[in-house]
C-alpha cells in the first residue's frame, strides 16, 4: 500500500493533478473548458489519492490511475482517444525526466534519500523541484503553441 498523507495530497498530488490535466489540454491541442478543467483536475487528484490506498502492488496504482485518467479525458473532456493517449504518455515521460533530474540534483548535494523519504513532509518538499521542472517544461510547450497559433 502506498498511502499518501494529507500533506502529500495538498502539496504534491493536487498541484500535479492540475498540471497533468493542463498538459493534456496543451498536448492534445484541445481548447480548455475552465469548469471541466477544475472538475477533472480535482477528480484526478482524488482518484490518485484513493487508488494509492488500495492494497495493491507498486506500479498497479499508476496503471489504474492512467486508465481512469484516459477514461475521464475521453468521455468527460471530449478529447480524442489517440490525442489523449499521446498526451498522457508525453506528460508521464516529462514527469519521469523531471524526477530523474531531481534525484540527480539531490544526489549531487549528498542528501541521504533513504532517511529523508520516510518522512512525508521531507518527501513532499524534496519532490517539489521535479514538479516545478515539469511545470516549466509544460509552460514552454504552452508558449510555443500560443506562438504557433499567432503565426497562423
Amino acid at each position: 500500500m502506498l498511502k499518501l498523507q494529507p500533506i502529500e495530497f495538498i502539496l504534491r498530488t493536487l498541484p500535479e493533478g492540475f498540471l497533468v490535466i493542463f498538459a493534456i489540454y496543451i498536448f492534445s491541442r484541445t481548447n480548455m473548458n475552465k469548469i471541466k478543467y477544475l472538475i477533472t483536475s480535482t477528480a484526478f487528484s482524488l482518484i490518485v489519492y484513493f487508488t494509492r490506498m488500495l492494497p495493491i502492488n507498486y506500479g498497479v496504482h499508476m496503471i489504474l490511475s492512467v486508465l481512469i485518467l484516459l477514461f475521464i479525458i475521453i468521455y468527460y473532456n471530449k478529447i480524442e482517444v489517440v490525442a489523449g493517449i499521446k498526451s498522457i504518455i508525453l506528460i508521464y515521460l516529462i514527469q519521469l525526466i523531471s524526477e530523474l533530474l531531481n534525484v540527480l540534483i539531490l544526489n549531487i548535494f549528498k542528501f541521504n534519500l533513504d532517511v529523508l523519504l520516510i518522512d512525508p513532509v521531507y518527501k513532499t518538499i524534496l519532490g517539489i523541484p521535479s514538479l516545478i521542472i515539469t511545470g516549466i517544461i509544460v509552460l514552454m510547450f504552452y508558449m510555443l503553441s500560443k506562438k504557433k497559433k499567432r503565426a497562423v
